[in-house]
């Protein structure tokens, strides 16, 4: 994967309109799947997107306003029904632990799979995870309550094989996979091609940033 993709799930204010469901997005990392908030309607979105639940790993709540977080419940309670076993990663304010408990309590619900929560606390810049290539990174915006924004970056390492060389001389895909990790190549004719003349440089990192609810500060830019 090259980049990011990003699946808005919901992107409207905090009252659900016809045409709109609250905040929710699903980022692809490697093999895993990232959700960023979870509005009212998350999960049926997913499945308009076809989004497959057991590659979603890790969920992400900026704030504890109800258009964040109201279709956690409900998500949660469908993994359970579908039999996941595989654990959910879930990064939020330390209350919704309280909240989700309570909820699962009351419920009578003793879940198939673990929760594992990871609570926000402190209200600066902080390393989430890192998954394959990509570094998730939190840090603080300004809001009514305690609020954390996400910023994703993807470190490109891998070195691009020049088309014009492929065109040229047909490599085969062993060969064009020795030569992203830094492989020269020989030639048919017994000539070696340096790794440098037949790869271009590696691509800036790729950096996807979500802010939530916030006044504008130069310290979120």
């Amino acid at each position: 994967m090259t980049g990011f993709n990003v699946t808005i799930l919901g992107n409207g204010s905090a009252v659900p309109t016809a045409t709109q469901h609250p905040s929710s997005q699903i980022v692809r990392l490697s093999e895993e799947q990232f959700m960023i908030d979870c509005g009212e309607g998350a999960q049926m979105q997913m499945i308009k997107y076809k989004i497959k639940h057991r590659k979603l790993n890790h969920l992400f709540v900026s704030h504890l306003h109800g258009d964040h977080y109201f279709g956690l419940f409900g998500l949660v309670a469908t993994f359970h029904l579908f039999g996941r076993e595989e654990s959910l990663n879930i990064y939020a304010p330390s209350d919704l632990q309280k909240l989700l408990e309570h909820q699962l309590r009351v419920s009578k619900t003793d879940l198939r799979f673990n929760l594992n929560f990871h609570p926000l606390e402190d209200y600066k810049s902080t390393p989430l995870f890192v998954s394959g290539d990509y570094e998730v990174t939190i840090f603080p915006l300004y809001h009514r309550m305690p609020t954390w924004g996400v910023k994703i970056r993807k470190q490109d390492n891998e070195l691009r094989v020049d088309k014009d060389f492929v065109a040229q001389y047909s490599p085969s895909i062993d060969q064009i996979i020795s030569i992203k990790k830094g492989a020269d190549y020989m030639t048919e004719s017994g000539k070696v091609l340096t790794n440098k003349e037949i790869t271009l440089p590696v691509r800036s990192d790729k950096i996807y940033v979500y802010c939530s609810d916030t006044v504008f500060n130069e310290h979120v830019i």
